[in-house]
C-alpha cells in the first residue's frame, strides 16, 4: 500500500518535525486538487537535562508534544472536520538525527533497452552500504538522465545508458525505532512514516522557484547546519556542519548578553546589541561567529573546487534567529569565495511564502517547517 495515497474525499494526517533544538507538530487535511490545510500547530524546545543524552532529551520532548497534539489538537480537528481520525503520521527528522547524501546509480548496456519502472526500483534497492546501526529514512530519485539528457518522463524510452541521481537519508536504527514507539502510543494507525528534512526542502524549493536553476539551501537548526548545492536544477551535494545557532546563543550568554532577536533575549529591537558597550560580549560573539562561518566556508570551498558557486542562498531558520543569520552571512569571509564585493543574495524562506499553497486555519500559526512538510505530503499523495 502506498502510504501517501489519497482516499477519495481526502484525509487527515499528523505531522511531526523533529529538529535539533525543537519539535513541532500539526494536523493537516489533504484533498485531491486542493492545497493542504493545517488546523493545529504546536512547537516545544527540546528539554535538555544534565546527565541525559540528547537522544533521551529529544524522546522525552517528543512524548510531551505528541500527547499535547492528541489532547488539544484532536478537539480542534474534530470541531473543524467532524472527525479526528488520522490516516497517517509523517515524521520528519533533521540533523543531527539524520544524515543525507547523494549517489548516482548507472545502468549501461551494449544494445538499446526500454527504461521501465522495474529497472528504476531495482536501481534504488542497490544501496547495500549502510553503516552499521543505521536504517534508511528516505530515498528518492531526484533526476533521471537518459543517454546524457535529463528527462521527467523516462519510462518506455529506448536507451543504452541511464543515470539515476538518488537522494538517500539514514537515521540511527535505535533512535528511529524509539521515535516510532513513542508516536504509536498516541496514534491508532499503522501508517507511521519516517522521512528526512533534506529531501523535503530540496523538492519544494526546486518546485517553488522553477526559474532558479543554481542555488544553495542552508538549513540552520540548534546544533547543526545542513547545506545543499543545486546545480542546473539537480542536487549536486549535501553536507552537514556540526554547528548551529546554539553556539552563537551560548557565546552571547557567556558574555553577559544575547543578540537581540535570539531565544533568551529581552531586547526588542531587531539586529545585534551594540557590542561596543560590552567588550567581552563582542569578543565571544566574534569568535563563535567565526567558527561557524569557517565551517561553512570549508564546505563551500569543497564544492567550489568542482563547480562555480551559485549566488543565491535560500535560508531556512526559525523566525527568532533568521534576521541575525542574514547579517552574519554577508561577511567578507564568505564573499571571498565568490571573488566579488557584491553581497550574497540571501533569500529567507518564510511561512507566508507558502500561503497560496498551504492553508492555515483555526488556531494554527505559521511554521515554515510544518508548512513544507504538509505540502510535501500532499504532493506525494497526489502522484
Amino acid at each position: 500500500m502506498n502510504l501517501f495515497s489519497l482516499k477519495k474525499k481526502g484525509h487527515a494526517v499528523a505531522l511531526i518535525d523533529i529538529g535539533s533544538a525543537s519539535i513541532g507538530v500539526a494536523y493537516a487535511f489533504v484533498e485531491e486538487g486542493k492545497p493542504p490545510a493545517i488546523y493545529y500547530t504546536a512547537r516545544l524546545p527540546i528539554d535538555v537535562r544534565d546527565g541525559e543524552t540528547i537522544g533521551a532529551d529529544m524522546l522525552r520532548t517528543l512524548e510531551r508534544i505528541t500527547h499535547k497534539l492528541v489532547r488539544e489538537g484532536a478537539k480542534e480537528l474534530h470541531a473543524a472536520l467532524g472527525s479526528a481520525h488520522i490516516h497517517t503520521v509523517l515524521v520528519s527528522i533533521a540533523a543531527p538525527w539524520q544524515e543525507t547524501g547523494v549517489r548516482i546509480e548507472s545502468i549501461r548496456k551494449d544494445k538499446p533497452f526500454a527504461f521501465t519502472r522495474a529497472i528504476l526500483e531495482e536501481a534504488t534497492r542497490r544501496n547495500d552500504n549502510l553503516p552499521e546501526g543505521r536504517i534508511e529514512s528516505g530515498e528518492s530519485v531526484i533526476a533521471t538522465i537518459l543517454n546524457g539528457y535529463e528527462t521527467g518522463s523516462p519510462f518506455g524510452k529506448k536507451v543504452t545508458r541511464a543515470d539515476l541521481v538518488i537522494l538517500s537519508s539514514t537515521v540511527d536504527r535505535e533512535l528511529s525505532e524509539a521515535v516510532e514507539r513513542t508516536v504509536r502510543k498516541e496514534f491508532h494507525t499503522h501508517d507511521v512514516r519516517v522521512t528526512a528534512f533534506a529531501p523535503v526542502a530540496f523538492e519544494l524549493l526546486r518546485d517553488l522557484y522553477p526559474l532558479q536553476k543554481d542555488f544553495l539551501v542552508l538549513d540552520v537548526s540548534g546544533t547543526a547546519t545542513d547545506l545543499a548545492f543545486v546545480k542546473n536544477g539537480l542536487l549536486a551535494d549535501v553536507q552537514s556542519i556540526r554547528c548551529g545557532v546554539h553556539a552563537l546563543i551560548e557565546a552571547g550568554r557567556a558574555g553577559g548578553m544575547v543578540p537581540a532577536g535570539l531565544p533568551g533575549s529581552d531586547a526588542a529591537p531587531a539586529g545585534l546589541i551594540d557590542t561596543e558597550r560590552n567588550p567581552e560580549f563582542a569578543a565571544r560573539m566574534s569568535f563563535a561567529e567565526r567558527l561557524w562561518l569557517d565551517s561553512l566556508k570549508s564546505s563551500l570551498t569543497k564544492f567550489s573546487e568542482r563547480h562555480a558557486l551559485p549566488r543565491t542562498l535560500f535560508l531556512l531558520a526559525d523566525d527568532d534567529v533568521r534576521g541575525f543569520l542574514e547579517k552574519i552571512l554577508n561577511t567578507d569571509i564568505l564573499r571571498s569565495l565568490w571573488l566579488s564585493d557584491e553581497p550574497l543574495a540571501v533569500v529567507p524562506v518564510r511561512s507566508e511564502q507558502l500561503a497560496s499553497v498551504v492553508a492555515t486555519r483555526g488556531s494554527a500559526t505559521g511554521d515554515i517547517f510544518l508548512a513544507m512538510l504538509a505540502l510535501f505530503y500532499s504532493r506525494r499523495a497526489q502522484h
